[in-house]
């Protein structure tokens, strides 16, 4: 800001710089610091709503009470652990009256459109193998499986699994988008007799031996994951179960040495998935910086 003052005599001077000083301070103490404006589009609750659940910070449009989330596809529901010691886990939770039809555990919500969840694994082991299990991993709207940092796996020797994917909506094109099948068949050489023991997988490729992988198109919002044996193996006393499910890709890589045992031992992985408001799209800060009513801009208080 430039000021251009003319000479003058005497006292005359004073007062124009009396009125400069005054503004100086007023402009010092108006304009927002870089630091304020970052901390204005950090995720933010609405004011006097909670915004942890545990260790999950919940930015609006979400919310665990009522006035505190955009509509009821973004509500939380925050439940305490059964003791004192276990963290709070939130839920995205779809309810009807007083009966929740879907509860999806939270671990992370980005305002760029990106909700981390956990879901389960489909597995099968020793007498569960000659039955197809079925596992449904239901979104509400308008939530939809990442077809770019998703993938289906099937894990095990002679393992079938069976990815059906619902695409509600249209289209670019206009058109109703069709339902997805993702079909993938694994197998393990046997070139023993018997029921040996000491058989071991090397191979971590994950393109058909043991392992076998693949992606989704955009769009899905119900997926059902069928798992069953095709074929016995002599590998079955060494590798007893056999699983199927969906995993953030960074979340998971298969490794013979340790993917068996990891899969054992855990019930749920991470998977991602993706969300959107209005017309703006994702909650991006860009978006929320330009659009003074944009539903995620939030108007948390201190």
């Amino acid at each position: 800001m430039r000021f251009c003052l003319q000479p003058l005599h005497g006292m005359q001077l004073m007062p124009q710089i009396i009125s400069l000083l005054i503004l100086g301070v007023l402009v010092v103490f108006v304009l927002p610091t870089t630091a304020e404006v970052d901390q204005a589009l950090l995720p933010q609750a609405l004011h006097g709503c909670s915004d942890h659940c545990g260790n999950v910070t919940i930015p609006y449009p979400f919310g665990m009470a009522k006035g505190c989330y955009r509509g009821p596809e973004f509500f939380i529901n925050c439940t305490t652990g059964t003791t004192p010691d276990e963290e709070p886990i939130p839920y995205l939770t779809k309810r009807s009256g007083t009966d929740n039809l879907i509860q999806i555990h939270v671990t992370n919500i980005s305002l760029k459109g990106e909700l981390h969840v956990l879901q389960p694994i489909t597995r099968a082991c020793d007498a569960d193998l000659n039955v197809g299990l079925e596992t449904d991993l239901p979104l509400p709207p308008p939530f939809t499986f990442s077809n770019t940092q998703n993938n289906f796996f099937t894990i095990g020797c002679g393992s079938s699994g069976n990815l059906l994917g619902f695409r509600p909506g249209l289209g670019l094109d206009g058109h109703t988008l069709s339902n997805i099948h993702r079909y993938c068949f694994t197998f393990c050489d046997d070139n023993s007799s018997g029921n040996d023991t000491d058989l071991v997988i090397t191979d971590d490729s994950c393109s058909g031996f043991a392992c076998s992988l693949s992606s989704l198109p955009s769009g899905v919002q119900y997926i059902s994951i069928i798992l069953s044996r095709s074929i016995p193996t002599n590998w079955d006393s060494s590798y007893p179960c056999r699983y199927a499910f969906l995993a953030e890709k960074s979340e998971f890589t298969f490794s013979p040495n340790t993917s068996f045992q990891q899969l054992s031992n855990t019930s749920h992985l991470p998977v991602v998935v993706n969300w959107e408001i209005g017309d703006h799209g994702p909650c991006d800060l860009e978006q929320r910086s330009k659009h003074v009513d944009f539903a995620c801009k939030g108007t948390a208080h201190a």
